[in-house]
């Protein structure tokens, strides 16, 4: 899915310099782990129903994926991670050797002025080392409920378009990308590296483990993985059953405070 060389040096203008205020750091051993050749680069972020975190934190656990790098800034909000016990980097970059993929697993929030130089400092150092492929993992904000399975869309240049369309992967008329995703793309476009979005629609209130799942399963296609999904999808049904019954319980309870039934029946609702 490469397309023209834009320059030498992967980048058009200044569209891939470094970040100011922010850079990559290597781990200790990451010289023997990290050999990559021309590995794609999937970022997973928290963003709408948790999709990316969700589908990153999978990819990572189910591919034994190990940390090689971690991303360093002093605008990054003062927040430490620990996980039983130790610490760990709140951004951090795994490699899979198997399947020369590098997933980035971002646990803090970060602020909308410095989108663009985190941007730069990720897509410079995935220059570097060889990246021919970006893939961020998104949540589409969904204003009904999803009737079945999750469809997954995508927003590419049209060349990695017509490839992804042979994976099922369907195509949105016209939209608008925000964050740290779109800051991403906009230097995917001004460089030689293939930048695109899959995305999904889903609830914004809530996490989406099914959307996350239908991510992962077109991942399996696109790329030969073999990422289970089937905890995904039974998590997102029982968050499904339990705002349901959430749902008539509040409905019940408005109808009895309007006399409709018999209010001595059972108030208690579901939490």
């Amino acid at each position: 899915m490469s397309r023209e060389k834009k320059d030498d040096y992967g980048c058009r203008g200044t569209s891939c310099r470094p970040g100011r205020f922010s850079e990559i750091v290597m781990e200790d051993d990451a010289a023997s782990i990290f050999t990559p050749k021309a590995p794609t680069f999937i970022l997973g972020f928290a963003n709408v129903g948790l999709i990316g975190s969700i589908s990153a934190s999978t990819l990572i656990e189910q591919l034994k994926m190990e940390q090689v790098a971690h991303v360093l800034s002093d605008k990054f909000p003062p927040v430490a991670v620990f996980y039983d016990g130790v610490l760990k980097q709140p951004f951090r970059i795994f490699y899979a050797k198997k399947h020369d993929l590098i997933v980035s697993f971002c646990e803090i929030p970060l602020s909308a002025r410095y989108f663009t130089d985190t941007a730069h400092t990720l897509m410079r150092w995935a220059l570097n080392v060889g990246v021919k492929e970006v893939v961020l993992l998104q949540g589409l904000a969904a204003e009904m409920p999803i009737e079945g399975d999750n469809p997954v869309f995508v927003a590419a240049e049209k060349v990695i378009q017509e490839n992804l369309t042979k994976y099922g992967v369907q195509i949105l008329p016209k939209g608008i990308l925000l964050g740290l995703e779109a800051a991403i793309l906009n230097v995917c476009l001004n460089s030689k590296l293939d930048g695109h979005v899959l995305m999904t629609p889903v609830n914004p209130q809530i996490p989406s483990p099914e959307g996350a799942a239908a991510i992962l399963e077109t991942l399996n296609k696109i790329y030969k993985l073999d990422v289970k999904t089937d905890e995904l999808k039974e998590e997102g049904a029982k968050i499904k059953k339990k705002l349901m019954e959430m749902a008539t319980q509040v409905q019940n309870q408005q109808m009895r405070d309007s006399g409709f039934v018999d209010s001595k029946a059972s108030s208690q609702l579901f939490i």
